[in-house]
C-alpha cells in the first residue's frame, strides 16, 4: 500500500483485488481465515505494525481470491475476477466519458444559443 501511495496515489481509487497465494501449504486455510478477519477490521490490527509501515489510506479490496500457483488452485477464479473487474472499470470509464461529452455539448450549445440571441437579426443564419 505504501508503494502505491509513493508511486501514484490515484491508484488507490481504483478497484483492488487481493490474490492470496500458497493455499496448497499446510495451515493455509487457518491463516486465510485470520487474514480475512484482519482485513474486515484493519484498524484493530494496525498497532501491530511499525509506524512507518502504516499507510495513510487503507485499500478496500473488492475481491479476495485464494490461489495456489503450484497447484493452479483458484487460478481460473482469479482470471475471471480480473476480467470482470477490467470490464466493469472500462464500462465506468465509458459512462464517465459519455457524461463529460454530454456536459460539453450542453455547455457549448448554451453558449451558441446565447451568441445567436445577441446577434442582430440580419446576421443570424437560422
Amino acid at each position: 500500500m505504501l508503494e502505491l501511495e509513493l508511486y501514484k496515489d490515484d491508484l488507490l481509487d481504483k478497484p483492488a483485488l487481493l490474490a492470496i497465494n500458497k493455499m496448497d501449504l499446510p495451515g493455509a486455510e487457518e491463516k486465510l481465515q485470520e487474514l480475512m478477519k484482519q482485513l474486515e477490521r484493519p484498524q484493530d490490527y494496525l498497532h501491530t505494525l511499525p509506524e512507518e509501515l502504516i499507510p495513510e489510506r487503507q485499500i478496500d479490496f473488492k475481491h479476495i481470491v485464494p490461489i495456489s500457483v503450484a497447484t493452479s488452485q483458484g487460478i481460473p477464479d482469479l482470471t475471471q475476477c480480473i476480467r470482470r473487474s477490467l470490464d466493469e472499470q472500462a464500462e465506468l470509464e465509458i459512462q464517465e466519458a459519455a457524461r463529460e461529452n454530454l456536459q460539453s455539448l450542453h455547455t457549448s450549445s448554451s453558449h451558441s444559443v446565447q451568441h445567436k440571441q445577441r446577434l442582430p437579426l440580419e446576421h443570424r443564419l437560422d
